[in-house]
């Protein structure tokens, strides 16, 4: 449930001082158009089991539009069956003039939210984020080295999203360091991290003492099964140490493989052009599509909310402690040279919440 912004420009009967209230259910969606006097008017309504997500598709006027006798549109994703996108027309009996095959199989492919403005359609999965083109449909760019799809905000052009982690030759100047969150802790919130890092001690005790014990085990049953074969056959013996050498080799290996600069890093944003983007190499240090890349919070992102303008960014945290407000002061140039200001910090408080738009 949620009201539509710029809804006369969607749908010619509607007026500017008309709200619009579209109303999604697991059946079936409506659409209402509530006056200044109050009364409130079903515009339509369509009955299609396990919706997910429903948007109204609004654009610019073209003339290279090929759906421009079927307009106005609307796009609606299904959680069931193969993940794709339908688009309906509100003419010809709202008859679907186009299915958006969403890629992958399976349920991470799955769409969880669809969102437009004026020139690109946005479908978040629990693995990707696409866009497609707002009047052809045609796929424009594909993000997949997010942190997670959702939450991420669209505005009238720039995307926000929560990335993998801070690249350093893309970072905006600003933001929020990690001091912020240390200034506002209170005393239930000091209380309550020092039983938490007090219980994982003694997790680890508990589990270092009976792992110290299983492996003096192991050990002796492996001394005597390396005597036996050393007074069997010795040949043996070689080819099992040289074994076990190796595989220590691969696992530290591997070890370092995963430790890498290419670990996952809680908190970064990262703003882009929509306009601009296509393709899906996002970090591509020729290309200008990158508005802002910083860090909004030291621990996961789970809210997002640009304001009309799209000059104003709201994150919350996955916990609903703390609520930020940045501005964000945009440069043409390089997104290095945008500075993310910090405004306000709201502390919540020490309880678990859950930001929604």
């Amino acid at each position: 449930m949620r009201f539509v912004s710029n809804a006369h420009e969607w749908h010619s009967s509607i007026r500017t001082d008309t709200l619009v209230l579209l109303i999604a259910y697991k059946s079936g969606l409506t659409l209402w158009t509530i006056e200044s006097n109050g009364i409130a008017n079903e515009l339509f309504s369509i009955r299609e089991h396990n919706l997910s997500s429903v948007c109204l598709l609004i654009i610019n006027s073209c003339q290279d539009d090929p759906y421009l006798s079927h307009r106005p549109l609307f796009a609606f994703a299904k959680s069931a069956g193969p993940p794709s996108i339908q688009i309906r027309s509100l003419k010809n009996d709202q008859q679907s003039i186009k299915i958006i095959n969403l890629p992958g199989i399976g349920p991470q492919s799955e769409p969880l939210w669809i969102e437009s403005n004026k020139s690109v359609l946005i479908c978040a999965t629990h693995t990707f984020i696409i866009g497609y083109d707002i009047i052809k449909f045609d796929e424009k760019f594909f993000i997949s080295n997010c942190f997670s799809s959702i939450p991420y905000t669209l505005s009238t052009r720039w995307l926000a999203f929560v990335d993998y982690r801070l690249y350093l030759i893309h970072q905006s100047s600003g933001g929020i360091n990690g001091t912020i969150s240390e200034q506002n802790v209170s005393y239930t919130g000091a209380m309550l991290n020092a039983a938490k890092s007090l219980s994982k001690s003694v997790v680890k005790i508990g589990e270092s003492v009976l792992g110290y014990g299983n492996t003096n085990l192991q050990s002796n049953s492996t001394n005597i099964n390396e005597n036996q074969q050393l007074s069997s056959s010795p040949s043996s013996s070689i080819l099992t140490t040289t074994n076990n050498n190796n595989t220590n080799n691969t696992n530290s290996t591997r070890h370092r493989h995963v430790s890498g600069k290419d670990e996952t890093q809680p908190g970064i944003v990262t703003i882009i052009d929509t306009v601009k983007l296509f393709g899906s190499s996002i970090h591509d240090e020729r290309q200008n599509w990158i508005i802002a890349h910083f860090q909004a919070h030291t621990e996961p992102i789970g809210h997002l909310q640009f304001n009309p303008t799209g000059h104003l960014l709201v994150t919350c945290d996955n916990s609903g402690h703390y609520f930020n407000i940045l501005e964000i002061q945009a440069s043409p140039y390089r997104c290095t040279r945008t500075y993310i200001k910090h405004l306000y910090t709201l502390f919540r408080g020490d309880t678990d919440c859950r930001g929604k738009y």
